[in-house]
């Protein structure tokens, strides 16, 4: 264990009035300034005091000085430096546009109609009167583009019929003329060594909705760890056709827009939202397309049940960084191809989305963090998250659409001869009226049948996908390597601790938490790349597959219409919430090592 004094002791003292009330731990404490998160904040190391709970007793807490302030005990005639509100911390800015004088020029020259869209990609492939536009179909289906607003009809195998029609037919698993623009831009090799970590957010009018991966080695579709040992290091190509996938999360206020609506089906691996309407298919020259090179990727990280590797993102138009390379580096894990990780890997993308924004974002100054007695960096906890992706399968996805088509219309089929059967046997004859009560083929199904029904589907369509061949996509901020244990200070196993301790406060449990899943690299991250250092470290705690989350959880448990069950589930809910998270916090003193709070 490396041992070295603690950096951020405070030894500030605020004098009690002899007459001042009882600090009384059963009531709050006065608010004071801080973080969004709640805890409470001080701009210094000398913007925190040790109080006395009881004056004259040597009972102490810790308190912030806007918390003093706030409280009045003592604070007449004592001046107190000017303290300012707890601010974000960017990282070191990367992301820019890439050409500005183009952007600012076009922009000047733009009509009402152009000022609209979100990319530059989006403008050069807006569907104009005379252009052709890849209209997609089933599985069965070819079309050639069309112009005019014909109807689609794609679900039941129907092809789409056109008055005008060019030389080149296309189907559902065509790229679009967006996506085609795109994949002509990256098809040359990548230096991953020299690529800039995407640190940033990615502004959410240019967040990616279709990633298209160039995946020749088929990395996606590892099976486990023992075929990637296997595999050698092959000089980079580029794929014809990449593999195209689409934003799962986050969740963006966009995406009830046409071009965007296949979001609301998280199993869907369409990248449209039931049929494909005319107006659907022109709408995909409004998507964020990037571009994900694996080819040759260096690996990050290995576990159980998936694999990490560095990928060179190109992200969509007019997003580029200040080196002017037109990659950046992003950490994609991918899950090994059987069910149990395909959950693992949802379930992190879910909470991802679920993480308010302040575990992912730095603040100035310190926060206080019990039961840790002294002030900790007010870091970020988690890395900044690039969006969970799924692999679209236009062909999987026609036929289980078709399926379900087959399915409707065969109990349609059962119930109308239930209901003739009826008539023929006239054993539902009403002894007063001596009229057939008979069952009406076209009324729907009962709710309990409906629901049933239902679930049964949902859950065989959710099985079909998880266990497609091809891996989902977790892109997520790269934050450096495992730490090792022993070699943390005492401040950086209390900052770890403290990760961890927010997390919770957050309402949300980690439940995978081993030393291996906390990562450490240079910083501050604020600092350009070659100014960092390793004796200023950035910590984030990783590995979220398994993690619970409170407000999921009570959600469920509301749901249920009984008051007496709703009361037993949310009562036990909350029993076994606290005993997992005592049982983290007694297990992360022995992954970090540390003997006691007052380390």
């Amino acid at each position: 264990m490396a041992s070295s004094p603690c950096k951020f002791l405070v030894t500030n003292e605020w004098t009690r009035d002899p007459n001042g009330k009882i600090l009384d731990k059963s009531k709050s404490p006065p608010t004071g300034k801080r973080t969004p998160e709640g805890l409470p904040w001080g701009h210094t190391l000398n913007d925190f005091f040790w109080i006395r709970r009881i004056p004259g007793l040597n009972i102490m807490t810790m308190y912030s000085r806007s918390m003093i302030q706030e409280m009045g005990e003592n604070v007449a005639g004592v001046e107190h430096p000017p303290e300012p509100q707890p601010t974000v911390l960017d990282p070191w800015p990367l992301l820019t546009l890439s050409s500005p004088d183009a952007s600012t020029k076009a922009s000047e020259n733009a009509t009402d109609a152009e000022v609209e869209i979100h990319c530059a990609s989006d403008a050069a492939n807006r569907h104009t009167e005379g252009q052709v536009n890849p209209l997609l179909v089933n599985h069965e289906g070819e079309v050639s583009g069309d112009t005019d607003d014909t109807a689609v009809n794609s679900t039941n195998g129907q092809k789409i019929t056109t008055e005008e029609k060019t030389d080149t037919a296309h189907t559902i698993d065509d790229l679009s003329i967006a996506e085609e623009n795109v994949l002509n831009q990256n098809m040359s090799t990548v230096d991953y060594v020299s690529l800039s970590k995407l640190e940033e957010d990615i502004p959410e009018v240019s967040f990616p909705d279709i990633v298209l991966v160039n995946d020749p080695e088929g990395i996606t579709k590892t099976e486990d760890i023992y075929h990637l040992k296997c595999q050698t290091i092959q000089e980079q190509t580029s794929m014809k056709k990449p593999l195209r996938y689409k934003r799962v999360w986050p969740k963006l206020a966009r995406d009830s827009e046409p071009s965007t609506l296949f979001n609301s089906d998280i199993h869907s691996s369409s990248v449209f939202h039931q049929t494909p309407t005319t107006d659907e298919i022109k709408q995909q020259s409004n998507r964020n397309i990037a571009y994900l090179n694996l080819s040759s990727a260096p690996v990050l990280g290995t576990g159980h049940h998936s694999i990490v590797y560095r990928g060179a993102l190109q992200l969509p138009s007019p997003l580029s960084d200040f080196s002017l390379n037109p990659c950046v580096s992003v950490a994609t894990k991918m899950a090994f191809i059987r069910g149990e990780e395909r959950e693992l890997i949802e379930q992190e993308g879910r909470v991802y989305n679920a993480f308010p924004e302040y575990l992912k974002t730095s603040y100035s100054g310190y926060n206080l963090v019990p039961p840790i007695a002294h002030p900790v960096p007010a870091a970020a906890c988690v890395p900044k998250f690039f969006g969970y992706y799924v692999p679209v399968n236009e062909v999987n996805e026609a036929k289980l659409r078709e399926a379900d088509l087959s399915a409707l219309a065969e109990r349609r089929k059962r119930r109308k001869a239930a209901g003739a059967k009826q008539v023929n046997d006239g054993d539902t004859l009403d002894p007063e009226s001596e009229e057939v009560a008979i069952v009406d083929p076209d009324e729907d199904e009962t709710e309990d049948e409906k629901a049933l029904e239902e679930e049964v589907n949902e859950r065989s369509h959710i099985e079909e996908r998880r266990w497609q061949p091809i891996s989902p996509l977790l892109l997520v901020e790269e934050c450096g390597k495992d730490i090792v244990a022993s070699e943390l200070t005492r401040d950086e196993r209390n900052e770890c601790f403290t990760i961890l301790l927010r997390l919770h406060h957050a309402n949300f449990i980690h439940k995978s938490l081993y030393v291996r899943n906390f990562l450490k690299q240079p910083g501050p991250l604020t600092k350009p790349p070659q100014e960092r250092s390793i004796s200023s470290p950035s910590f984030r705690l990783i590995d979220f597959g398994r993690t619970r989350i409170w407000r999921d959880e009570m959600e469920e448990a509301l749901s249920i219409e009984r008051e007496d069950q709703k009361n037993k589930i949310l009562k036990n809910a909350a029993q076994e919430w606290f005993t997992d998270r005592n049982y983290e916090v007694g297990k992360v003193f022995r992954e970090l090592e540390i003997p006691n709070y007052e380390s």
